[in-house]
This record gives structure tokens, sequence and C-alpha cells, in this order.
């Protein structure tokens, strides 16, 4: 097994309605099950797909197979917010079993707790970069920045249910972790940006004071600076992840550039356009 010698196994979980839930496992080959708690007090437990064939190198199509193993590395819940009869559907990012499977993780599966079948959409959606989430979710949609296929051009489009075909929503976008609050869509790199999902423009709502290197090379932004112009200094923290939290607001967790020990910034939403963080806590984890 890929996991001997570790002492536990992994598993994640997603909501899918009241008492509801998907969970998703794997111990060399994977499993997902939906679980329900029962007015009586007990569980009812089903199981709905298994993907239990291994990971062949040479088979250059095996992303699209949703029985190659894998461990979860992901889940989102969807939902139609126009539709309250829809079933709410599981997005499962995947983490490969084999080295040379490294192309699996971006061709996440697509659980259908109503029909209780997973398939793979036909469109690459990268969640984790980094070890970040790159993602922003709304209801029905997830969007992503990567680069336009033939220009190279840097874009933000949107994977919508049923199928999660990709649309363009922005072009020449900055790149950086994306997070959806209500309708605003906001980009958090090497400065803070936000767009209005009604009317998408790329607005620039604060300074930051961390460093993130962009993913992508944007062939319309290649800037050459003279010799004589100092290259700005490196920033005291490097940006990690981004969570949201209704009480908070955005939680940004950083490390420290020198010695890598992580602090969690907290941005309220009322000050976004701020210069600075109000507050920072160290944290040791």
């Amino acid at each position: 097994s890929p996991f001997a010698g570790i002492q536990y196994l992994p598993i994640s979980v997603a909501p899918i309605g009241p008492g509801r839930v998907c969970i998703v496992g794997s111990f060399g080959r994977a499993w997902i099950a939906l679980v329900e708690v029962l007015p009586t007090g007990g569980t009812k437990v089903e199981l709905i797909h298994e993907a239990r064939e291994v990971f062949q190198p040479e088979d250059r199509k095996a992303y699209r197979n949703a029985n190659v193993g894998f461990a979860p590395m992901l889940l989102e819940t969807l939902v139609d917010p126009s539709d309250a009869k829809a079933s709410p559907k599981v997005l499962i990012w995947r983490h490969e079993m084999e080295d040379n499977g490294a192309i699996v993780r971006s061709y996440p599966l697509l659980v259908d707790p109503e029909e209780k079948r997973a398939i793979v959409p036909n469109e690459a959606i990268i969640a984790i970069r980094n070890d970040s989430k790159v993602i922003g979710v709304q209801d029905d949609a997830i969007f992503q920045i990567k680069p336009h296929p033939i220009s190279r051009e840097i874009i933000l489009v949107r994977h919508q249910l049923p199928k999660l075909d990709a649309r363009v929503i922005a072009e020449n976008t900055p790149q950086g972790l994306i997070r959806v609050v209500e309708n605003e869509l906001h980009i958090i790199g090497q400065k803070w940006w936000t767009i209005d999902l009604n009317q998408p423009s790329v607005r620039e709502r604060a300074f930051v004071p961390w460093d993130y290197t962009d993913p992508f090379r944007n062939p319309k932004k290649i800037w050459v600076l003279p010799s004589y112009v100092a290259e700005p200094p490196p920033k005291e923290y490097v940006l990690d992840e981004v969570f949201t939290s209704s009480h908070y607001g955005f939680l940004v967790n950083v490390r420290e550039r020198m010695d890598g020990q992580s602090h969690v910034l907290t941005w309220p939403r009322t000050m976004i356009a701020s210069l600075l963080p109000l507050t920072a806590s160290d944290s040791d984890d």
C-alpha cells in the first residue's frame, strides 16, 4: 500500500444537506460513501463508488478514468441556488497514487449523490498549487485563473454546473488566491484586488505585507527594469493560504521569510481598502 507505515488514512467530508454528508477515503484504492444521520439517532451509510484500478503510466487518458485509485485532496459542495429541488454535487480533487500521475490532480471527480455516480468533467480545474487552494467557489460555480490556451494571456474563468465547462469572465487579470464573498470575487496575491461579478472589472483594493509568486507568466505584463533600478526588496512574509470567516472576515496565513514561523493576519471585510492588516497573531502550527 502507498500508505504503509503511515499512522492514519486520508478521509475527507463534504456536506450535502441537513444531516447528510459525502465521505471520501482511501487505503490505496478510494471509496465514496453517503452518510445520513437518522432522526432515531442512528446512521445510514451507502457506498456509491469505488476506485480500485492501479494507475498505468503508459495510459495517457488515465486522468479521464473515475476508477483509478486516488487519495482525496480537496472537496467542494456545489448547489444550484435557482433550483430548490436540485441535488447538491460534490467535486473531489484527486491526489495520484503514483509519481507519474500528476495530471490526475487537474481533473476532479464530480459526484451526484442523487444518481449515486462519479464522473470526470471535460475541463481541467487546478485547485491546489504549492499547497495553497487557488480556486474560488460560489453556489454552483468554481472560479479559476489560468493562461488562455492560445494567447497565454491570464484569464479568469468560471466552471458552472451542470457540465462545468469553462467560460471567460475577465481577461488580463492579476494572479493570486481566489475567494468569493457574496457577489464579490477577491484575488489575493502581490496586492489585493476585487472583481464585481455583476460587472466584471478588476479593482485594486489594498497593498499587502507579503510576497506571492505568480505561477504563470503573462505575455502582456513583462517589465524590463533598467540596470540602474534596484528590484524591490523581498517582504517579511510569504503568502500561504486565505480563509473566510463570517465573524473575523478574511484570515490570511503567512510565514516569515527568515525562519518560516506562521502567523495569521485578520482582515475584516469592511476594512479591505486599508493598507495593512489590523491585527496579527502568532501561530505555532
